[in-house]
């Protein structure tokens, strides 16, 4: 039997998911051991609560076994199941905005999610808000296409890489440079 527990870690995604499809409770739970970190990590960057993050990600992969029937495979898997998680954590903040608990996780949350649409909406609050979105307007498209896949949809660097053709570590270089530019150019506009 241990034999074919690496078998199947060994298989990609879209013959796991035509077996979970078919039943197969170990595809499924392969497809979760694989994904489930990417899952948390997206979790975190919009929810920044452990408790929040447990929830969510049983929520994400309760959904997945009742959805996974639905799956069409126009685009990767962990894609799909990114922009589930996606969703849940949306629906969690809202139920949170409903019946919110004040707490310091709270107030951060909604200090971020108001610095966001003040980024977006050209609002700006603070001064470095206003600067940091003229320096976004300022970037290249490929750069600007890489923060927006990686800090707008939540992407990780390594599937980002994977769908361009290139090495993870030259998109995390990437990023790296651009982050710099743009601490760079706020700096230079407020400063």
């Amino acid at each position: 039997m241990r034999d074919a527990d690496l078998l199947v870690t060994e298989i990609d995604d879209q013959s796991l998911v035509h077996q979970a499809r078919n039943g197969s409770r170990e595809a499924f739970e392969t497809l979760v051991t694989r994904h489930q970190g990417a899952v948390r990590a997206m979790l975190w960057r919009l929810l920044g609560n452990g408790q929040d993050v447990d929830d969510v990600a049983q929520e994400v992969f309760l959904s997945l076994l009742k959805s996974v029937v639905r799956f069409k495979e126009q685009s990767s898997f962990l894609t799909w199941l990114l922009s589930i998680t996606r969703n849940k954590a949306i629906s969690h903040l809202r139920a949170r905005q409903r019946n919110p608990q004040i707490t310091i996780e709270y107030i951060d949350q909604i200090v971020i999610q108001r610095q966001i649409a003040a980024v977006m909406e050209g609002d700006g609050e603070p001064p470095e808000l206003e600067a940091l979105q003229r320096c976004l307007l300022q970037l290249s498209p490929p750069h600007w296409e890489l923060i927006r896949q990686v800090y707008f949809e939540g992407r990780r660097a390594a599937e980002v890489a994977e769908s361009m053709g290139q090495a993870d570590n030259a998109i995390r270089m990437k990023l790296m440079r651009i982050r710099k530019a743009l601490a760079s150019c706020v700096r230079k506009q407020t400063g």
